[in-house]
């Protein structure tokens, strides 16, 4: 993030607008990963349960691919 933000200044100094927004595109992007990576590990860290119970496979398996996506 911190790569993308400093190259957005630079390409805002040599009035590269297009790029800039690129940047900055990207940046929100990055954040709202975090942010839901964050909110799946607060929810698995409050879970207490220690008995096995039935989940919905599909809400599991689209939680563990927020996490395991690479961009």
């Amino acid at each position: 993030i911190r790569a993308y933000a400093d190259n957005a200044r630079v390409f805002l100094e040599r009035k590269q607008s297009a790029s800039a927004e690129e940047n900055l595109g990207a940046i929100a992007a990055l954040t709202e990963r975090i942010g839901t990576i964050t909110e799946e590990l607060k929810a698995f860290a409050r879970k207490g349960r220690t008995a096995a119970e039935p989940v919905e496979l599909r809400s599991v398996i689209e939680g563990a691919v927020v996490l395991l996506r690479s961009r």
